[in-house]
């Protein structure tokens, strides 16, 4: 099958982050005219809200069309882009673009996931998208693909969807990707059959260009996902696992952006908000990095699909918080010391802690606790500490939110505890209501709390998952023992229960 090239004003728009704590970021756009079809790219940096143009994409002097953005997280001098082969539609090249002058590289044509052999259900074919690329923030591009069998009636079988990845660090990209076939939820399996359906009839000469389906993705740096917003269908396509077994699953957003339409670019900003761009008529749409949901906040680039406009993007200001440090440090509690201080503060609401641990449900960040903001001139100094990290090694992220909802997140910082957990001074003791059983690291496994009267008679027990309250309101006055029971070690303390 050959890919559809569809056409937008604006391809793809896609921001550079210069350093990984500054949270720097250029924006860049690809621009090129909805007809004729296949018009030249022009690459363009988004200063305030004009576009400076850096110049037409060329390949040794002879201007290209391009798609599929993506930048490069350690080298802000290049992106990499797709092209459209008009002389070869089967081919889909790889661009290595010079963000100075817009000069482009052909590192050779993508070599696509292997063909499906041709049986009973049908032709194998294999298809690579030049609408689809992004970069991440460890410098890899991320490409797609599909491939099916074709019956003769254009009926689609065995249809897959691939993750393909390329290391952009190494000095001599490589235009064959590692590719992933994805496991998708039957609400995509259902997008993706049916966009091939429409891509076999028309390249059959059956059928309208193909509309739906993917048309761009995002990676999103917070959670490592590849993202998308599905125009026509009015959905939300999530890929996790993107590095080892990519699996897609379909959400419908709630509230959906206003217009039907096809959803031609997708890009960040400094402050990671997401934003999906209908290239039709230079509109775009602020949405939930991990719902969809649209937010309520547009804007117009202020064009039309028309040959020579420009677009123009107000992006949003940064938040009204100046961050000078954030650090997690564990203590000998086998808790983590959580301080950050900040230079200045104004229309902040509150600050949140999140936390992201193996033994957590997948790898999703998980909100630990909050703190009111200070909003003081001078900035504010903050502590919180996590008492049950659950996990030997740990990351930590600090969510700034404003007034206004809007929302920023910090460089993350990493825990990391050696040695054996040692079961740690109760307190109090002597104790009354209750006592804390604390340990100097956190527990991997579960383990067994028992405790033991004078007489050597167990009087209470219970599962033990790490910093634990022990209840001894119901236990006479006297001396007990207290044995804490973890991967087969055996631990016991003294305690006094007062009256």
């Amino acid at each position: 099958m050959k890919p559809s090239y569809r056409n937008f004003f604006l391809a793809v728009l896609v921001t550079v982050t210069l350093s990984a704590t500054a949270q720097t970021v250029i924006p860049y756009a690809v621009t090129a005219p909805c007809s004729p079809a296949n018009a030249p790219s022009n690459l363009q940096r988004i200063v305030g809200n004009a576009l400076v143009n850096v110049g037409a994409i060329t390949v040794g002097g002879t201007p290209v069309t391009v798609n599929g953005l993506g930048y490069d997280s350690g080298d802000p001098s290049r992106l990499f882009a797709l092209g459209v082969n008009t002389a070869s539609p089967g081919t889909v090249p790889l661009y290595q673009i010079s963000t100075t002058n817009g000069t482009a590289i052909n590192l050779g044509n993508l070599v696509g996931p292997p063909t499906p052999t041709t049986n009973l259900n049908g032709v194998g074919q294999s298809l690579v998208f030049n609408l689809i690329g992004d970069g991440s923030n460890n410098r890899q591009y991320y490409v797609m693909a599909m491939t099916a069998r074709v019956t003769p009636t254009f009926t689609i079988n065995d249809a897959t969807l691939y993750v393909g990845e390329i290391d952009v660090s190494v000095p001599v990209v490589s235009n064959s990707p590692v590719w992933r076939a994805a496991t998708l939820d039957p609400a995509a399996t259902a997008i993706v059959n049916a966009f091939l359906l429409q891509a076999t009839a028309y390249f059959a000469g059956t059928g309208p260009l193909p509309q739906g389906g993917i048309q761009d993705w995002l990676f999103d740096p917070i959670s490592g996902h590849l993202i998308s917003y599905l125009g026509i269908e009015q959905r939300f396509l999530t890929i996790s696992n993107i590095n080892s077994a990519p699996s897609g699953v379909i959400s419908v957003p709630s509230p959906q952006i206003p217009v039907t339409r096809e959803v031609g670019g997708m890009y960040r900003d400094q402050l990671n908000n997401v934003y999906a761009i209908v290239s039709d008529f230079g509109a775009v749409y602020q949405i939930d990095r991990t719902t969809g949901d649209y937010t309520g906040n547009t804007f117009s680039l202020g064009v039309a699909c028309l040959r020579g406009d420009a677009a123009a993007a107000s992006l949003p200001p940064t938040l009204p918080v100046e961050l000078i440090r954030f650090t997690a440090t564990p203590n000998t509690q086998g808790a983590v010391e959580l301080n950050w201080k900040t230079a200045s503060e104004e229309d902040v609401a509150y600050f949140r802690l999140e936390r992201q641990c193996a033994t957590d449900a997948g790898t999703e960040w998980k909100a630990l606790e909050t703190l009111p903001a200070r909003n003081q001139p001078g900035g504010a100094e903050y502590q919180l500490r996590d008492r049950q990290p659950n996990a030997a090694a740990l990351h930590y992220r600090l969510v700034t939110v404003d007034l206004d909802g809007r929302v920023a997140y910090s460089a993350t910082v990493a825990v990391r505890f050696t040695g054996d957990s040692k079961l740690g001074p109760l307190t109090p003791n002597p104790a009354n209501e209750q006592c804390q059983l604390t340990f100097s690291a956190p527990l991997l496994t579960t383990g067994l709390l028992e405790v033991y009267n004078s007489l050597g008679v167990r009087v209470q027990h219970q599962v033990l998952t790490g910093a634990t309250t022990l209840r001894t309101a119901s236990l006479p006055a006297g001396y007990y023992t207290v044995v804490a029971t973890v991967g087969g070690a055996r631990q016991t303390q003294r305690l006094l229960v007062a009256r």
